[in-house]
């Protein structure tokens, strides 16, 4: 539950505010539509409107048309001034709740029990890649962002070693634990939502796959991950490398954990990626050990249609004029079209049931969506910058390409090149903002694009949407067990 002091949504004015909003409203329509009216007196505005009505029936059927038009005015000119001024209070006294991940920290509590936030070191230089486990590559320049992650430790399952190096068993049970069967699973989630979306998958899928740990982080402009104004923060790529650090860092800490580092063998990784992160999962799959087997799980994945341009070495110097048309441009968008913009996105969301709306639009069945969807979703939006998060990452898919994997065919061709590599892909038959035809369509493009045999299983679930791991995650968790067994083992 979101803490009782903070809300989402823009809370009501008090009813003896909106009745003297109202009248007020009507008082200064009323005036401004009849300049004639007396402005102070009530008794002199009844004679007035007595005296009025006379002369409308006097003059017939002109004066019938005048007045209505006056009317209509007036009506128009009430409830504008009216509905100003209730956003403008509302705006004042009762706008959404906005607070920092520092305060939400000291003062409140993150949104799971799952909930992990901490600083995480980011390599940002060409070469920030890594070879194998425990052997990364030096990089130049490194940035600490702090980052809001799920983390889940499935004690059930636990890595088989060789402690004492004698034998080479990798199928040893511990305390009736069964072996891992998966290093860990990493979720990445789509537009709009958070790691919170997860909730629902994430330990069963986790017990499902028999994964010893399940990961995955909110996106920068999304959830509870700090917001950099350096739009470049935004792509899917640096998405991609805050995974790499976060799920590498888990798998050091804990496989060496007690058993003195000896690990038997490099145990694979499921990688799960919905909608626009999909594109986060597969670069992660590039930047991974290449001597780590990668299970790659794509739930309605937003493939094939955005493209970011090429860059251009094209540089051309601008006259004075266009300089300054430049800087004002800069300065109408920064001091106009901005605050506008981020006005009306948090009135968007900030209005009752807008989540609610959003997720019916978004799922195969509308009724399904249930109070616990909304707050997965509504709850991260009380995060500071929330807005700026959303329009950063806008800008940022504005952005020239920053190498050949922003190509969407090249990102997916090279991921299929990887050694012991295979993805599958789950649509929902009703699917309205990923059709499955597109995602049929996209793998078509790739198989088009090379001589080597492309296998990408495509299942689709009857009767779900676009969020199909929410709208039934047991069907999901059943159906990733079958491809698991069917094009896995």
């Amino acid at each position: 539950m979101i803490p009782k002091s903070l809300s989402p949504y823009y809370q009501p004015l008090p009813r003896p505010v909106l009745v003297i909003n109202i009248l007020l409203g009507s008082w200064l329509a009323a005036v401004s539509t009849w300049k004639q009216i007396p402005r102070l007196h009530p008794f002199a505005i009844i004679l007035w409107l007595r005296t009025a009505l006379q002369h409308t029936v006097a003059g017939g059927a002109s004066s019938y048309l005048q007045i209505l038009r006056q009317v209509s005015l007036f009506l128009f000119k009430s409830i504008t001034l009216t509905l100003a001024a209730q956003c403008c209070l509302q705006e004042i006294y009762k706008k959404p709740s906005r607070i920092s991940i520092d305060n939400l920290l000291r003062r409140y509590y993150l949104p799971s029990t799952h909930s992990r936030y901490s600083k995480i070191t980011i390599p940002t230089g060409e070469n920030s890649t890594t070879s194998s486990v425990g052997n990364e590559l030096a990089t130049k320049h490194q940035t600490s962002l702090g980052v809001h992650y799920l983390q889940y430790d499935n004690n059930n399952a636990t890595i088989a070693t060789n402690s004492n190096n004698d034998n080479d068993s990798t199928t040893m049970s511990i305390n009736n634990r069964t072996t891992a069967r998966f290093d860990a699973i990493y979720f990445q989630h789509g537009f709009g939502a958070s790691s919170l979306s997860w909730l629902p998958l994430f330990a069963p899928l986790a017990h499902k796959l028999g994964a010893r740990t399940a990961l995955g982080h909110d996106a920068v402009g999304f959830g509870f991950t700090d917001r950099p104004k350096d739009t470049r923060w935004y792509t899917s790529k640096q998405s991609a490398s805050i995974a790499q650090q976060i799920l590498l860092q888990n798998i050091a800490a804990d496989a060496n954990n007690g058993n003195n580092g000896n690990v038997a063998k490099v145990l694979p990784v499921a990688l799960v990626g919905h909608s626009m992160g999909s594109l986060s999962i597969l670069r992660l799959a590039t930047q991974l050990p290449h001597n780590m087997p990668k299970l790659i799980i794509l739930s309605s994945p937003a493939l094939g249609l955005l493209s970011r341009k090429k860059p251009s070495n094209k540089t051309s110097p601008q006259s004075w004029m266009g300089r300054r048309r430049r800087d004002v441009g800069f300065a109408i968008q920064h001091r106009v079209t901005l605050p506008i913009t981020r006005y009306i996105l948090r009135r968007a969301v900030g209005t009752k049931n807008s989540w609610r709306t959003g997720l019916s639009l978004a799922y195969g069945n509308k009724n399904t969506v249930t109070d616990s969807d909304v707050l997965r979703y509504a709850w991260p939006s009380i995060g500071h910058g929330w807005e700026d998060g959303l329009l950063n990452f806008a800008a940022a898919q504005q952005m020239p390409q920053e190498d050949e994997l922003d190509d969407d065919i090249k990102l997916m061709r090279r991921v299929l090149e990887l050694p012991n590599t295979k993805v599958v892909i789950i649509l929902g038959s009703k699917d309205k903002i990923v059709p499955s035809k597109l995602v049929y369509k996209f793998v078509e493009n790739v198989k088009a694009t090379t001589t080597d045999e492309v296998v990408v299983p495509i299942i689709e679930m009857e009767g779900l949407g676009h969020c199909a791991f929410e709208e039934d995650a047991d069907a999901f968790c059943l159906k990733v067990g079958e491809l698991v067994n069917d094009y896995w083992d």
